[in-house]
């Protein structure tokens, strides 16, 4: 079916919706086609399943890690693209979606391919200068491009020397507007 809807199917070949339903149900029943869903082989289903029940967890998704040498373990893109798909399936229209810093969230952010209009609001502040451009700014910035939603980084660091100057930057309004969402992250 190549992932398409049964609208996009009875289009394809000029029959109703429903149509495309009875053919379906038919075929499952004559055992014609089958319907399988698997767990890609970087994901560990059971400590998945183990985490979110000894927590409380909604979703928690544990990725396979070779038990040998630490260079063995699984990338940072790797991880990312695993949060990207989680991300994909979570996120809903309308929430507020928020990122914070660190190599795998940029690689989830780069291998972002789908998300629904959401805002997304970055958590915490660009550590110096030289990682606005490959940090959480640009996590921010890409997800609500994909998502066609609204993008709220933080052009600051949020570890200050002083409450005087942090105060002084909650004041600016792209910073203000940004913290505005935290509460509904």
């Amino acid at each position: 079916l190549e992932g398409k809807s049964k609208i996009q199917i009875a289009e394809e070949f000029g029959v109703s919706r429903f149509k495309v339903a009875r053919v379906l149900e038919t075929a499952l029943e004559r055992d014609l086609v089958r319907i399988e869903i698997r767990v890609p082989a970087e994901l560990d289903a059971e400590r998945s399943d183990a985490l979110r029940a000894r927590y409380g967890l909604r979703h928690a998704v544990v990725v396979e890690s070779p038990a040998e040498e630490q260079e063995d373990a699984p990338d940072p893109e790797n991880l990312g693209e695993v949060a990207a798909d989680l991300l994909g399936e979570l996120v809903a229209e309308g929430d507020v979606l928020g990122l914070a810093w660190g190599r795998s969230t940029i690689h989830m952010a780069a291998a972002l391919d789908r998300l629904p209009p959401c805002t997304v609001v970055q958590l915490t502040g660009v550590y110096d200068a030289g990682t606005a451009e490959r940090g959480s700014v640009e996590a921010v910035r890409r997800a609500a491009q994909v998502s066609g939603g609204e993008a709220h980084p933080i052009y600051a660091p949020m570890l200050l020397p002083d409450p005087a100057t942090a105060a002084a930057l909650r004041e600016q309004t792209g910073i203000a507007r940004a913290f505005e969402y935290f509460d509904k992250v």
